[in-house]
């Protein structure tokens, strides 16, 4: 739903951006000094929860 309370398409952009604007605060509320293993972790777990929406493996709705 879009801020009026609208429904929106969930487009594969939309659900890119989204994941995108998501892993990036995760990434910023890590605490200092999280390692590079930690970091990427997180950036494999966001490709594939976007690959399995995209590809219609799983339906948040």
């Amino acid at each position: 739903m879009d801020a009026g309370g609208s429904p929106i398409d969930h487009t594969p952009e939309l659900v890119t951006r989204i994941f995108d604007e998501e892993l990036e605060r995760i990434l910023k509320e890590l605490p200092p000094g999280t390692g590079q293993g930690e970091i990427e972790k997180y950036r494999q777990a966001r490709l594939i929860s976007e690959e399995m929406i995209v590809r219609h493996r799983f339906n948040p709705a």
